[in-house]
């Protein structure tokens, strides 16, 4: 019980872990956030039908909490349990300040239900930090990603959470008792007749209902002394209720993606623990319907080779933005300076300029939209060469071919002209073509990816998955260079920031329409699907180099 004791003597560590994460949220003219004192402009601006109170230190009123859903109190709750601390008025006051900051971020957004969905995936977000192992956490900000038309985001919540219960049953490893640690402080809580009624509910209802009971058992408990949960109780909240629910929510995003390969994979994968479960055998049915519109035949003429999921259709389109909470994309069109800068060490003769032109995908609002365009500033003369520029960002998909690891050009054979000048790697196997792409690598992507051969697992691939596999083999040297460069944000490096990522320019807020679970063309909430995407190459390889990686 040493961890479990020293975690708790580490909430002050976590709780301000959670405020330095909230912080950068914080809009600039409310500075008397920083000194516990709330600032009535933000209530003041605020929409007074949107959320209404006249003192932050006063509770909601029975009718007001009704109305509201107790949004805000239940994630503090959430918190409260998770970090292993009872509820005091001072920390809760400070809590319902940070609700302040977060619904001003989202005030401009015209639809109520939208900015309630927004601010709690920010605050969700924020608790991801201190409770990064948190299964109730993931699934919560799986839910949101959901009803705001996400289901590829909510996917990757969902397959986090599953990689989570796995890591529950390895309790020596750094993860997996971190897991549990997590997974326990919430049920410590618990009353023993609390506890027996939500296993109750469990055991009576896991065939028929996606419901979780420690949603409603966790905030009763909150005055209840803590007592110990043994083996065969973690056992029990892992198998019968975490999984099944994990499942349903991985398969039933899947499906809404339509990637069909990967819910088929899963849905065996459920029905070996869960075959009678209502929820399961509803997205089974769901399932084998969109095989068989994919396919063009009924599923059940179908040959044994065709229902094995390994063959079902997998690629899908998902939303192509920059995402409400994006604080880090440039605005391309304004940074000419930066990018010119650029552009100046590789292209003396270009600069690039902000032109306007005629929108050809329907999308836009105003019918034109505003790009880049590259221009000389002088003579050109015929097979001059203009731009000369080397970028780490290079990559190959050709495992048995020579090609340096940083530059991709091929490597010169034994006895030939520059052979000498190869280069090896001192720790690994990896080959460059000379000393200057050895030193560049070492400095600036390889330490990260150092004897872990990630691209080789996505080198030789079918013709089919040519295309998505230099897309991960590029997502993963951008990786580690960011993991590299003392872990920057990916999106921050010169050699990605301004590129052109073709994303929509429909207002977020008025473009929302609610989606509805029962109908499958809402999914998205109104907006269109122009990026690919599929589960192995977006979700599960990218989380698998990163696990290697860290």
């Amino acid at each position: 019980m040493d961890h479990y004791q020293a975690s708790v003597r580490s909430v002050d560590d976590a709780i301000a872990r959670l405020k330095s994460t909230l912080a950068p949220y914080s809009i600039s003219d409310v500075e008397s956030q920083c000194s516990g004192t709330p600032d009535p402009r933000v209530r003041e601006s605020r929409n007074a039908t949107y959320f209404r109170r006249s003192d932050l230190r006063q509770p909601l009123d029975a009718a007001e909490a009704k109305q509201q859903g107790l949004r805000w109190e239940g994630l503090y709750i959430l918190e409260c349990k998770l970090s292993g601390f009872e509820a005091d008025e001072e920390a809760r006051t400070e809590w319902l300040q940070w609700e302040d900051v977060v619904i001003r971020e989202y005030a401009h957004f015209p639809s109520g239900f939208q900015r309630d969905l927004l601010c709690k995936r920010m605050i969700l977000d924020g608790l991801t930090q201190p409770h990064i192992c948190s299964i109730e956490v993931r699934m919560e900000l799986a839910k949101v990603y959901r009803a705001l038309g996400y289901p590829d985001l909510a996917a990757g919540e969902a397959y986090k959470s599953l990689l989570l219960i796995d890591c529950m049953e390895e309790p020596d490893t750094a993860d997996g008792l971190q897991t549990i640690a997590e997974v326990e402080y919430p049920l410590r809580a618990l009353s023993s007749e609390t506890r027996d009624q939500a296993i109750e509910f469990v055991k009576t209802h896991e065939n028929d209902s996606a419901e979780n009971p420690l949603t409603w058992a966790i905030p009763r408990a909150c005055d209840q002394p803590s007592r110990e949960v043994d083996q065969d109780e973690l056992d029990f909240w892992k198998d019968r209720l975490y999984r099944r629910l994990v499942y349903i929510e991985l398969i039933t995003c899947l499906l809404l993606c339509g990637d069909l390969k990967a819910a088929g994979v899963y849905m065996n994968m459920a029905f070996r623990m869960y075959c009678q479960c209502k929820p399961l055998l509803d997205l089974r049915s769901n399932l084998h319907a969109q095989v068989s519109q994919r396919l063009g035949k009924p599923f059940h003429s179908l040959s044994k080779d065709e229902r094995n999921p390994s063959d079902w259709p997998s690629r899908c389109l998902v939303r192509r933005e920059v995402y409400p909470w994006n604080d880090v994309e440039p605005d391309r069109t304004s940074d000419l300076d930066r990018i010119n800068l650029l552009m100046s060490r590789v292209a003396p003769k270009l600069e690039v300029r902000r032109v306007t032109l005629p929108d050809l995908t329907g999308v836009a609002e105003e019918g034109a939209t505003s790009q880049l365009g590259v221009f000389a500033t002088q003579d050109i003369s015929p097979g001059e060469v203009i731009l000369d520029e080397s970028s780490l960002l290079a990559v190959n998909n050709r495992l048995q071919d020579s090609l340096c690891d940083c530059c991709s050009s091929e490597l010169p054979g034994i006895g030939t002209p520059g052979f000498d000048a190869i280069e090896t790697c001192p720790d690994c196997e990896a080959c460059f073509c000379g000393e200057s792409c050895l030193e560049i690598a070492l400095d600036h992507y390889h330490p990260a990816v150092c004897g872990l051969e990630l691209e080789a697992s996505l080198a030789d691939p079918r013709p089919e998955d040519a295309a998505e596999n230099l897309y991960t083999s590029l997502l993963l040297r951008s990786l580690a260079a960011s993991w590299t460069r003392e872990r920057m944000h990916p999106l921050e490096m010169d050699e990605v920031r301004y590129i052109w990522g073709d994303f929509h320019t429909l207002n977020h807020g008025a473009q929302f329409r609610p989606v509805d679970p029962e109908k499958l063309g809402t999914a998205f909430a109104g907006f269109p699907r122009t990026l690919p995407w599929t589960f192995e190459q977006n979700l599960r390889l990218p989380l698998e180099m990163l696990q290697k990686m860290d």
